[in-house]
């Protein structure tokens, strides 16, 4: 069996994969709270982690610091059980989204048509947010993770597949005045 987790954006969601089918599935509108969430839907579900023979995490884009909490919780979870980790990307957790348009940074958005992936600055009303799916916008959601999308990957290499690098401030160096 395999454990989906998708941290990339404000709904968690995770799923239970047993040869290819969905056995067991659960999201939760969850923003800035993705390790929370997921610890309360197993709770709720009664899911014995040991069972398991690998733990897959949504990779991105998306949030900075909710893929990091998916990612980390699999590597963990992969790595104490002596069992394989896996990388999904948010694209593909989708349900037959035909443009799926996810955030990359403030301002920017990847979006992803057909095979192809690209970085805009503005945003296509037709895009809807996370993903395109009528009136409606969409998540990425665990139980859309299929076995020729996920990347079986040792617990150590698993790591977040950020499309471009963070936009973060580097540290003053010590002893350097800030002011």
């Amino acid at each position: 069996m395999t454990l989906v987790l998708s941290t990339s954006s404000p709904q968690t969601s995770v799923a239970v994969l047993d040869e290819g089918k969905v056995r067991w599935s659960d999201q939760q509108w969850a923003p800035r709270q993705a390790g929370q969430a997921i610890i309360d839907m197993l709770t709720v579900a009664k899911v014995n982690l040991s069972t398991f023979q690998m733990f897959v995490a949504d990779t991105g884009p998306g949030s900075l610091t909710g893929i990091r909490v998916g990612v980390v919780m699999a590597k963990i979870w992969a790595y104490r059980y002596g069992v394989s980790a896996g990388a999904v990307s948010a694209f593909d957790l989708f349900r037959e989204a035909a443009v799926v348009a996810l955030p990359e940074r403030k301002g920017q958005w990847c979006i992803r048509e057909g095979t192809s992936i690209r970085v805009v600055d503005s945003f296509d009303p037709s895009w809807l947010g996370y993903g395109h799916d009528g009136e409606q916008q969409t998540y990425p959601e665990a139980r859309c993770a299929r076995g020729e999308s996920i990347q079986p990957v040792s617990p150590w290499d698993l790591a977040p597949n950020y499309l471009a690098e963070p936009s973060i401030s580097q540290p003053n160096p010590i002893g350097t005045n800030i002011g």
